[in-house]
């Protein structure tokens, strides 16, 4: 990204302070709401005694693991 684009993009906030905190405001709550609702809906799963519960437990255990052992690999 060049520095004319991340002008453009970000102009609409400069020298407006609230909307400055709009979006910060707004970036924490959809932030705490996924926070939220990831363990909920794995409650859920559990709840139900679906195999689903497994895969949505495992899937971004293991991704997150790969993604390390990638990062130390080439780092």
């Amino acid at each position: 990204m060049t520095r004319e684009s991340y002008e453009k993009i970000t102009g609409i906030l400069r020298g407006h302070p609230r909307r400055i905190r709009l979006v910060c405001l707004f970036n924490h709550t959809l932030t705490g709401f996924i926070f939220v609702l990831y363990p909920a809906f794995l409650l859920l799963l559990f709840l139900e005694g679906s195999t689903f519960f497994l895969r949505a437990l495992f899937v971004p255990a293991v991704s997150f693991a790969a993604v390390t052992v990638f990062r130390r690999i080439f780092n």
